[in-house]
């Protein structure tokens, strides 16, 4: 634990000034993980563990409003049930707070982000039809795949190696504008060429109503919003951008029965949300809103525009380097 001792000397120097925002998705052992969306539970625990010896684990209000030196906040975007089975217990065993942003239209529901469902569909071992032709938003998308077979090991920072990587790529692209509804539909259409059904995998499976007042109920966590159907709000006409950031809060407060002050961009780069996002946002009542713009937050920093560090699954050592790189 050298490189612990020594990053830490550094990261408590008192002329730093700034703070970081660190997101996560996920903590569960996955077979499959192309968007690199998970963390293990044992790499985890070695991060909170890492975070305190480090840093300062603040939560996002106290970073978004008053950044201190070497300051850490810790957020999870989209609401997957590992949350609060695999996160809860680790962040309460360290002491670290955390925030949470939800996606509400998904709660209790026995469906997969679409990202998810293309993994299920196309990156597994089974045999899938030699071809696919499908027509998503006046765009026909075709792909001859002859039995290609898929490597497990594939990520979306590898090299596309074979026809169903590159599908995979091009209907992702795809869905990713398309309003909620639209979106389930061509999944539906996708899952009947596989021969596949529709439903959740045990370990993909989304946070219920239940659950998620029982993850608001520990202590250090923040529930925030994180739309309604988690589209790209810059595609949505503004009406529907403010009903996405709005119905999202609201269902939220509900199931929570307290405020819900704090607002995450689903995929997050400024194209992805722009302007009338974000005016819906502090028009909705929401006091400070996260990006995934991959930087650090100084004092004067945008609250409603707050950059985060994506944090993929490595080890303390590696999440130790993380940290010494930013702060």
């Amino acid at each position: 634990m050298k490189l612990v001792r020594s990053v830490g000397r550094r990261l408590r120097r008192p002329f730093l000034t700034r703070g970081a925002i660190l997101l996560y998705h996920r903590v569960a052992d996955l077979e499959l993980d192309p968007q690199l969306l998970s963390v293990t539970p044992a790499h985890f625990d070695e991060h909170l563990q890492v975070l305190r010896k480090l840093a300062l684990p603040r939560t996002l209000a106290q970073i978004a409003h008053h950044t201190e030196a070497g300051a850490v906040a810790v957020t999870f975007d989209d609401g997957y049930e590992d949350n609060l089975l695999n996160a809860a217990p680790a962040l309460a065993r360290n002491g670290v707070p955390a925030t949470f942003f939800i996606t509400s239209g998904v709660l209790g529901k026995n469906r997969e982000f679409f990202w998810d469902d293309l993994e299920r569909l196309l990156l597994g071992p089974h045999p899938l039809p030699a071809s696919f032709s499908l027509e998503i938003a006046g765009e026909r998308i075709e792909m001859v795949l002859e039995g290609t077979p898929h490597d497990p090991r594939w990520t979306v920072l590898r090299p596309d190696l074979s026809a169903r990587t590159l599908l995979y790529r091009r209907l992702h692209r795809a869905l990713g504008p398309l309003p909620g509804s639209e979106r389930r539909a061509v999944l539906e259409r996708i899952a009947a060429w596989a021969g596949a059904g529709v439903e959740a995998r045990q370990t993909h499976r989304m946070l219920t109503n239940n659950q998620l007042a029982n993850l608001s109920g520990l202590p250090g966590v923040e529930i925030g919003a994180h739309s309604v159907t988690h589209p790209v709000l810059s595609s949505l006409p503004p009406e529907e951008q403010r009903g996405e950031i709005a119905q999202s809060k609201a269902v939220l407060e509900e199931i929570v029965a307290r405020p819900v002050e704090s607002f995450a961009y689903p995929f997050g780069s400024e194209d992805d949300y722009g302007p009338v996002a974000v005016a819906a946002v502090r028009d909705a009542g929401f006091r400070r809103a996260a990006s995934t713009t991959h930087d650090t937050v100084w004092r004067g920093s945008d609250r409603f525009r707050l950059p985060r560090i994506l944090v993929r699954d490595c080890d303390g050592e590696a999440f130790a380097r993380l940290l010494h790189q930013y702060l």
